[in-house]
């Protein structure tokens, strides 16, 4: 009879053994992990120049690092315009708009960006300017901003 219990009691240890390393895996999936995703990189020379009443973006297309092999096919521009008397307000954020695509142009086998892009649009007096510029993949993937040019005309 003793020989039945200590059987028994071998039995419901093992059992609760086993039970106790199912609790640790609870059959719960976790959150969804999305694939990883490269960005484009930001365009790091935004700069400007007016000639007459024409203003004039231009930039060079930055590559992706060969690890990431992410490289832009288009930029977007943005532009904020206030008014002169508005642009002293330091804590007012910028109201950017989205005002062109720019596509960018690959050039020779290897594929590599061919050369500065460029933006042109007229300006009115009168008010602060501000551009930055976004590049993005065809998969419409953003990177980060470019640096912001800002002046008044």
């Amino acid at each position: 009879m003793k020989h039945y219990r200590f059987s028994h009691l071998c039995l419901v240890l093992s059992m609760l053994v086993i039970f106790a390393g199912f609790l640790n895996a609870c059959g719960i999936k976790g959150l969804p992990v999305p694939p990883r995703r490269y960005r484009p990189p930001a365009v790091t020379d935004l700069t400007y120049k007016i000639e007459g009443e024409t203003l004039r973006l231009t930039w060079n297309v930055p590559s992706g690092t060969e690890q990431e092999k992410v490289n832009p096919t288009g930029c977007a521009v943005y532009r904020s315009v206030r008014p002169v008397s508005d642009a002293d307000c330091k804590n007012c954020p910028a109201p950017y708009k989205k005002v062109a695509d720019v596509p960018v142009q690959r050039g020779g086998s290897d594929g590599k960006p061919a050369g500065k892009l460029h933006y042109s649009e007229p300006l009115v007096g009168g008010f602060d300017y501000a551009f930055k510029v976004t590049c993005y993949t065809d998969n419409e993937i953003f990177g980060e901003d470019s640096n912001i040019v800002n002046f008044k005309y």
